[in-house]
């Protein structure tokens, strides 16, 4: 039910607005890329003090570090590609950010149900929960755009490169 309800919204959409982005989700992608610089600047910089601030043991620097550059090579990747304004070049960071943020609901229920209470958990879970669907929802807009050809990367034509 819900794909034929997808399917009439996509097919009222000329190819050319599949392509673009609208100014919503222009607007909506500042969600993770804010989350992105916050969560990836501090850990990366502080390392196991960011977690210890937190509440946290912070024990582990180096993997705060890892997982703050990680964190932050996300908002990267989404500001180079939301300053273009087209769908192709995003569409993998769109999927690897529903990727993480699917797998960080996961992370912050079972916190929860081991009884770490910690306000910062239901911060990340409720901003999860809304990129999840956020994201979700703008691969569903976007459904049926070509993909890039193999002799094209990112959207950039082969004879760029």
């Amino acid at each position: 039910m819900n794909s034929s309800i997808s399917k009439t919204h996509n097919g009222a959409l000329t190819r050319e607005e599949r392509l673009k982005l609208s100014s919503l989700e222009h607007i909506l992608l500042l969600l993770p890329i804010a989350g992105g610089l916050v969560f990836g600047v501090f850990p990366l910089l502080l390392g196991g003090a960011f977690g210890a601030v937190l509440g946290f043991s912070g024990d582990d620097a180096f993997i705060y570090r890892l997982a703050g550059a990680a964190t932050l090579g996300y908002a990267v990747a989404l500001i180079m590609g939301l300053r273009q304004g087209d769908w192709v070049p995003l569409r993998l960071m769109v999927i690897a950010t529903l990727t993480l943020n699917v797998a960080s609901i996961y992370a912050c229920v079972a916190q929860l149900m081991a009884g770490n209470n910690h306000l910062v958990i239901y911060l990340i879970l409720g901003t999860s929960i809304a990129i999840t669907a956020f994201t979700a929802s703008m691969l569903n807009r976007h459904a049926g755009v070509e993909r890039p050809s193999a002799d094209s990367r990112f959207g950039i034509p082969a004879s760029l490169f």
